[in-house]
C-alpha cells in the first residue's frame, strides 16, 4: 500500500512542499552603547591610626632565686670540626636550652671564643692543654646572670673539669673523665668531693649540679664522696649510661629524656627540665585599639 514506505521530508504529510526560497538568518547590526563609567572617586584619607606599644613586665614574673636552668649534656666527639657549632645552636634553640654541658670540644689556642660561641649564649671553655681531643665547655644563655667558680682546692692539671655559677643558687660543674686517664681516678674524686664540700660550706642552700662524659667512672663512688643523686636512667651511648648528670636534690629536675643530637656524634644528648624551668625571660606587650561603631563601618564603605 505504500503507508510502510519512509519518505524523507514528509513527516508532515505528502501534500507538504518544501520552501524552497533560502531565509536569512537575523542579525543586529551595530555597536553596543557605551557605558559611561562614574569618575573614581577621590583616595580616602587613611583611617589606620598608629598605636603606641608599652611593655609592661608579667606580674608573676620568675624570682632569680627561684629558676632552674634547663639542661643539655652531650659528648659532641669535636666541637671543632666543621659545622659543629652551628648544629650545636639548632639544638639549644629547638630544645630551649639554658645551659649547655658540651665534653670533647677538641678546643684549642686557635679556635677563639668567636668563633665557637652561639648567639644568646656565653660560654666558658677548659680546653686539655699538650695532648689531642679532650676539653669540655659551658654554654648559659645570656638572659641568666653567669660567672665562672674556682674553688679554693688546686686539682691535678689533666683534670678537666670546670665550674660555673649560673644565677644566684646553682653552681654546674661540666666533666669529663677519658676511657684512659693520664691520672688515677682517686685523684678525680677527691678533686669533686672537696669542691662540693666547700660548696656546700660557703653557699648552704645552693643547688649542686655536676655533667658531663665521665665513661667508666663508677656511680657509687661518686655518690658515696659527693651525695649526688644521679638522675639519668637510659643509655647514651650503645647499652651504656656513659653521659650522667649527678644532683644535689632528685626533685630538681623532673623530665629526662636521652634524644639524638643533630651534632655528629656517637653519642647521645640528654636533656633536663624542672617545673620551675625559666627558659626565657617572657614579657607582656599590651596594646590599646580604638573601639569599633557601625558609624566607623558606614564612612569606610562610603
Amino acid at each position: 500500500m505504500g503507508c510502510a514506505r519512509y519518505r524523507r521530508g514528509c513527516r508532515a504529510g505528502r501534500q507538504k512542499t518544501k520552501d524552497k526560497q533560502a531565509r536569512g538568518i537575523p542579525v543586529v547590526v551595530g555597536r553596543r552603547q557605551i557605558v559611561l563609567r562614574t569618575p573614581a572617586a577621590k583616595p580616602r584619607q587613611r583611617t589606620l591610626i598608629a598605636v603606641k606599644t608599652q611593655p609592661t613586665p608579667l606580674s608573676a614574673a620568675v624570682k632569680p632565686d627561684e629558676i632552674i636552668p634547663s639542661l643539655y649534656v652531650l659528648n659532641a666527639a669535636a666541637l671543632s670540626k666543621p659545622g659543629a657549632t652551628e648544629h650545636l645552636a639548632a639544638d639549644l634553640k629547638s630544645y630551649g636550652v639554658s645551659v649547655a654541658i658540651v665534653t670533647e670540644t677538641h678546643f684549642k689556642t686557635k679556635h677563639t671564643d668567636c668563633i665557637i660561641s652561639v648567639d644568646g649564649y656565653t660560654v666558658f671553655r677548659r680546653d686539655r692543654a699538650g695532648r689531642r681531643g679532650g676539653g669540655v665547655a659551658v654554654y648559659v644563655t645570656s638572659a641568666l646572670r653567669s660567672s665562672r667558680w674556682t674553688p679554693s682546692v688546686a686539682g691535678h692539671a689533666a683534670l678537666e673539669v670546670d665550674w660555673v655559677r649560673v644565677g644566684d643558687r646553682m653552681l654546674i660543674a661540666a666533666l669529663y673523665h677519658p676511657p684512659r686517664p693520664i691520672y688515677k681516678p682517686e685523684l678525680l674524686l677527691d678533686y669533686v668531693e672537696a669542691c662540693v664540700s666547700e660548696i656546700s660550706h660557703d653557699f648552704p642552700l645552693a643547688d649542686i649540679v655536676i655533667a658531663g662524659d665521665v665513661n667508666q667512672l663508677s656511680d657509687r663512688d661518686v655518690v658515696e664522696r659527693t651525695g649526688l643523686t644521679q638522675i639519668v636512667r637510659q643509655p647514651t651511648r650503645g647499652t651504656n649510661i656513659l653521659d650522667r648528670i649527678y644532683v644535689s636534690s632528685p626533685d630538681l629536675y623532673s623530665t629526662v629524656r636521652v634524644v639524638r643530637s643533630v651534632i655528629r656524634s656517637d653519642h647521645k644528648a640528654v636533656i633536663a627540665f624542672a617545673d620551675k624551668a625559666l627558659l626565657q625571660q617572657k614579657t607582656a606587650v599590651q596594646r590599646l585599639y580604638r573601639t569599633h561603631t557601625p558609624a566607623q563601618h558606614a564612612q569606610f564603605l562610603q
